[in-house]
């Protein structure tokens, strides 16, 4: 299971916000991540989709 991480930085200066995603291969990491960051940070798991199945 991949888990990632997105974050968004809001930049005062040019007002766009930089969206920042990050994968990790264990939820415990994505989280530990996510609780180290100072940014705005969600964790979300990805479905694999696969084609032709």
């Amino acid at each position: 299971m991949i888990y990632e991480v997105m974050q968004i930085r809001k930049n005062r200066k040019s007002k766009n916000d930089e969206i920042r995603k990050y994968q990790f291969d264990s939820k415990e990491r994505a989280d530990n991540f996510a609780k180290a960051s100072q940014y705005p940070t969600q964790v979300y798991k990805l479905e694999k989709v696969t084609e032709g199945e």
